[in-house]
């Protein structure tokens, strides 16, 4: 058994909760990122909302393979899965933008850790949304 598959045993003996954890931090650490880095570069010719939207679009795609292979190991199908996690997506990309706004915008707080609290916000909520819509067994 080569060093791949003796991670990927091991990964699957890990319960679907502490994997989605797992998964969830490496998928949040990449949107973050994103954010970061688009903001970083973009922000004197975009919006740091939109700036949200292209880093959210990028990490979805990701997300929803990671979330279907690691954590979930659907074996559904796969473009019925891709519409219902980008609805589920979609419902977490109106509620950052609202709840980023609102953070930013109406309590100035910085930007940064504005979408930091939104995301541990929104993580715990949609790991929920996920196991019972998006990856429903």
């Amino acid at each position: 058994m080569n060093l791949v598959n003796k991670a990927l045993s091991y990964l699957f003996s890990i319960h679907k909760k502490l994997r989605y954890l797992l998964v969830g931090v490496y998928n949040t650490v990449l949107a973050y990122g994103l954010f970061v880095i688009l903001e970083i570069f973009l922000r004197d010719s975009i919006n740091y909302l939109t700036i949200l939207c292209i880093a959210h679009f990028i990490a979805t795609f990701n997300s929803f393979v990671t979330f279907r292979v690691f954590v979930f190991r659907s074996q559904g199908h796969f473009w019925k899965e891709f519409v219902k996690v980008n609805i589920v997506y979609l419902l977490y990309l109106v509620l950052n933008v609202a709840l980023l706004f609102f953070l930013k915008t109406m309590l100035g707080m910085n930007l940064f850790v504005s979408q930091v609290i939104c995301v541990v916000i929104l993580t715990v909520l949609f790991y929920y949304i996920h196991e019972h819509f998006s990856f429903k067994i």
